[in-house]
Parts: structure tokens; C-alpha cells; sequence
């Protein structure tokens, strides 16, 4: 996998840049007066914001546009939360109380996949290896952005960087106090990607290709995976969204849904076209130096 960090002219960003720079602008002047959660499909139309689906088990995205992170094997960090009574933790009954309200049942989640798997607790695994040693994200993490209105209430729970800083993606858990709309994107995530992507190129002055925006999204007992970059080519920004995951059925599917979202939190940094293999490139590769 290689780790070099694409950069391109300042200008072939521009476009792009000055539009979502634009739409930040307009959603930090009016998400107070917002009367819904949700953005309007107007604004998406205005602002050139092209929605995809992502598939929540591989990674690869819908449209054209890279893979951006590649996803460790269920296998492994499913054996980890074996080998080290992550099943048994604290933290994972919060899935299975009987809570109330949305906003809350969302923290116990992200609780419930951060808590042990993450920074809040540095954790020396059976093997008496560290956890963050098995994740490229540097876990000192920071707390991000807050919205509360009379209608609904939003909060980024954690936001990691790249611990050796050779790309500028950005990973978030962001909590929501209102039900997911399928392939409608939330205010907050919108957000999110506009703010962590805008900033980080413009702070590298526009010399990054992407700055990618992964979000651990979690709105009650249900979790999605949305990933957002400002798309060059395209003038305008990506938004992918995954299927949504429920965390309000038995212990067991309960267990796997918080093990599939904790592999996003461990996924390694990649800029691959989709449906690209590694494994039969170097097959390939070594045909070839035998021909």
C-alpha cells in the first residue's frame, strides 16, 4: 500500500474549494435557525454536493473516486474482542438497556465502541501488545463541534487525525438526536466533512489532492458509515453514505455490529481505485518478473 501523499497544483482545487468553502460559510450562519436536521436537497443542487452509496463492509465507494481506507479482516478484530472480554466489558450492555432518548442512547454507542477499543481507556491487550499500536489514528483525541435547538441536537463525540500525518484524512464518532433519512445526509455531517476537508486544505494551501472526512455516525441504537471529500474534478463535494446498521437487536448481532464499526476506527489509510486488489497486483506482478 503505498502511503505517499498526492499533491496537485494549488489552482485545480480552487473551484471546488471556493464553493464549499461558501457552503460552510452559509450552514455556520444559519444552523441555529435550521428548522430540520436533514439538507435540503436545494442546497446539495446549489452547492454541487453528489451523494453515493458506500458499502459499509469493504469500503469501496459507488461512484468513481478512490478508496480511501482499507478495512482490517472481521476475523482479526473480532478475535481481539474475544481474547481480551471485550463481550463481557462494561461498556456493551449500554446497547442492550433500555434507554431513552436518542441523543443519549447514541453516546452509550459511541461509548460502547470507543471506550475500550479507543483512547479513553489505553488498553494492553492478552498479547501484552498496546491496542493504538494496531491502529494508524493517533487517539489523544479532541472533542469537535456542539448544535442544540428546539428541534434537534448534534455533537461530535471524538475527532482523530493520522498519527504520522502523511495524509490528511480525518476520522469523527458524531452523535444525532433524530432517525436517519436512508440517503439523505445530516446537517452535522455535512458539517463535519465541510469543516475538517475545507480547513486542512487550505492550511496546506491547496497543494493536498483530498482531505477525506470518515464518519462514524451513530443517531440512537442505528450507526451509519458517511464519507465526504471535495472532488476536483467535479468542482463540488462527495458525500457516501452506507446502509444502516441496527444496534437494538440481540447481545450477539449487537457484538457484531460494534465490531464491524470499530474495523473504520482501525482501517489504514489508502488512496486505491475501486475494487483494486493488492494481493492479486503482487500475484500478477510476480508472474511477470517470471515471464
Amino acid at each position: 500500500m503505498s502511503h505517499s501523499t498526492q499533491t496537485t497544483d494549488s489552482n485545480s482545487n480552487q473551484p471546488g474549494m471556493d464553493l464549499c468553502t461558501t457552503f460552510l460559510g452559509r450552514l455556520r450562519s444559519s444552523a441555529h435557525q435550521s428548522p430540520s436536521p436533514y439538507v435540503k436537497q436545494r442546497y446539495l443542487t446549489r452547492f454541487n454536493v453528489k451523494c453515493t452509496r458506500l458499502d459499509f463492509n469493504t469500503g469501496n465507494p459507488e461512484d468513481d473516486g478512490p478508496v480511501f481506507l482499507k478495512l482490517p479482516p472481521y476475523d482479526k478484530m473480532n478475535a481481539i474482542a474475544q481474547e481480551n472480554d471485550f463481550i463481557r466489558d462494561q461498556s456493551v450492555p449500554y446497547v442492550e438497556a433500555d434507554l431513552k432518548g436518542s441523543m443519549y442512547e447514541a453516546l452509550c454507542v459511541g461509548e460502547a465502541l470507543t471506550h475500550k477499543w479507543s483512547g479513553w481507556v489505553p488498553k494492553t491487550m492478552s498479547d501484552g501488545k498496546d491496542m493504538q499500536a494496531l491502529s494508524p489514528w493517533d487517539w489523544c483525541w479532541t472533542v469537535g463541534d456542539r448544535l442544540r435547538t428546539n428541534r434537534f441536537e448534534w455533537a461530535t463525540l471524538l475527532v482523530y487525525e493520522l498519527r504520522d500525518k502523511s495524509k490528511l484524512d480525518t476520522m469523527c464518532v458524531l452523535m444525532n438526536s433524530t432517525s436517519f433519512d436512508d440517503m439523505t445526509p445530516f446537517l452535522s455531517e455535512i458539517w463535519c466533512i465541510l469543516r475538517y476537508s475545507v480547513c486542512k486544505v487550505r492550511d496546506h494551501h491547496g497543494h493536498f489532492l483530498e482531505a477525506p472526512v470518515t464518519i462514524v455516525s451513530l443517531s440512537g441504537r442505528d450507526a451509519r458509515i458517511v464519507q465526504g471529500y471535495i472532488d476536483p474534478g467535479a468542482n463540488g463535494l462527495v458525500v457516501r453514505m452506507s446502509h444502516i446498521i441496527h444496534l437494538n437487536q440481540d447481545k450477539e448481532k449487537n457484538m457484531e455490529g460494534i465490531v464491524q464499526l470499530a474495523r473504520w476506527l482501525f482501517a489504514e489509510p489508502c488512496r486505491e481505485s475501486p475494487g483494486h486488489n493488492e494481493e492479486v497486483e503482487l500475484v500478477m506482478r510476480k508472474k511477470a518478473r517470471l515471464c
